[in-house]
C-alpha cells in the first residue's frame, strides 16, 4: 500500500488482484487449461471496490490489533460484560473504545447501538494510527472537503464510518504539511 498515494487507486489495485485471485481459484478448482481467447478487460465496479477496501482494512487491523481481535473472537457473541473483557484487554489501545468484531472488523462500541442510524454512523471501523490505510484515508476526505480544515476533514472521516486512533492529531497533522492549504 505505501506505493500509492491515493485510497481510489489503491482500491483500485486490490480489486484488480482480488479479481485474478478469483480466477486462478476457478481455473484450480475446474482444473482447466487457460484458454487463449482474448476477453476485454471490464472496469472494477463498486462492489469490488468495497471489498478490496475492507480487505486492506482487515488487513491493516490484523497487523497492530493481533492479540485484542484474537481476544474478542475468543469471547465470541455470547455478550460477555465488559469488565472480563477489560481484564483480557488490559493495556490495549482500545479499551476506552469497547470494540467488537463484526464480519471480521473491529468496530467502535458504545451505548448508542439501539439508535436508528446506518451501522458506519453508530459503529465506526477502527482504523490503526501508524497504517497506511489511516493515510490514504485522511488525504482522501481532506480533498474530498476541498482542503477545508482539520475538523471538517475528521469529521467528514466519522460521518464516512471511519475512526482513526488519534485522529485528531492525525489530521492536524496532515493539514499542518498539507501543500495547497500552506498557500
Amino acid at each position: 500500500l505505501k506505493y500509492f498515494s491515493s485510497w481510489q487507486r489503491a482500491r483500485r489495485a486490490i480489486a484488480v488482484c482480488l479479481r485474478f485471485k478469483q480466477k486462478l481459484l476457478e481455473r484450480k478448482t475446474k482444473k482447466t487449461e487457460p484458454q487463449n481467447e482474448k476477453k476485454e478487460y471490464k472496469p472494477v465496479d463498486v462492489t469490488e471496490m468495497k471489498v478490496a477496501g475492507t480487505v486492506m482494512i482487515k488487513d491493516a487491523q490484523g497487523a497492530e490489533f493481533n492479540k485484542e481481535i484474537e481476544m474478542l473472537q475468543d469471547i465470541g457473541p455470547d455478550g460477555q460484560s465488559i469488565r472480563k473483557r477489560q481484564r483480557k484487554l488490559k493495556n490495549s489501545k482500545l479499551l476506552r473504545l469497547d470494540p467488537f468484531l463484526q464480519d471480521g472488523m473491529l468496530r467502535v462500541g458504545g451505548r448508542i447501538k439501539r439508535a436508528n442510524f446506518d451501522l458506519n454512523i453508530v459503529h465506526p471501523v477502527i482504523i490503526p494510527k501508524n497504517s497506511q490505510v489511516a493515510q490514504l484515508l485522511i488525504t482522501h476526505f481532506h480533498q474530498k472537503t476541498g482542503h477545508m480544515g482539520a475538523n471538517t476533514t475528521l469529521s467528514e472521516i466519522r460521518a464516512s464510518g471511519y475512526w482513526i486512533l488519534s485522529g485528531k492529531s492525525m489530521v492536524a497533522a496532515h493539514v499542518y504539511k498539507c501543500v495547497t492549504c500552506r498557500k
